[in-house]
């Protein structure tokens, strides 16, 4: 569209007399991006990764951190996080499509789906228990939260190695 044109003139114009400048991209994916930008092409880019507190993001006793954050003892977990639903990247419908299949192979009283993040759940097929965790910023909570479920699920269509995967991983919890 012509704004988005207008956007990048600006930008290119904001850049023209910048000589020193380092992108730093979390993987090849986003440096391969990038490096293919009218914006960035230009400049020097390093890919430095993600890194993980090991000390936080670490096995917890499943019980007990389910009694603690009051989540159900007797059910199986599956966790979505996305900071919010409605970016189609994120893959919430690609989740929606796969509760939908779920549903007919297993009792839907046996599982529950904890998201996190903010949007309209509404999509959510009929049958599971959903527990609205929020948005959460405290990265001891997320630990919990992951060592609390049976399964993390990351549907996403794009995504660049993100930290939920690591960080599930990190606590004994499988993804998917």
């Amino acid at each position: 569209s012509r704004i988005d044109e207008i956007r990048l003139e600006l930008k290119a114009e904001a850049l023209k007399n910048v000589d020193n400048l380092t992108v730093v991209t979390l993987c090849r994916w986003m440096y391969d991006l990038s490096k293919a930008s009218k914006l960035f092409g230009r400049f020097r880019h390093e890919i430095i990764p993600n890194s993980l507190d090991v000390d936080t993001f670490g096995p917890s006793d499943q019980r007990v951190v389910r009694e603690n954050l009051g989540l159900p003892i007797d059910k199986n977990i599956i966790l979505f996080v996305a900071s919010y639903l409605g970016h189609k990247r994120k893959g919430f419908q690609h989740l929606v499509a796969a509760l939908k299949i779920l549903r007919k192979r297993v009792p839907t009283n046996d599982v529950s789906l904890a998201v996190v993040g903010s949007g309209n759940l509404s999509a959510l097929p009929e049958g599971f228990e959903t527990i609205e965790l929020g948005r959460i910023t405290e990265e001891s909570k997320m630990a919990e939260i992951y060592a609390a479920v049976d399964m993390f699920v990351i549907p996403s269509e794009q995504d660049n190695l993100p930290n939920t995967v690591l960080e599930s991983l990190s606590t004994g919890t499988p993804v998917t």
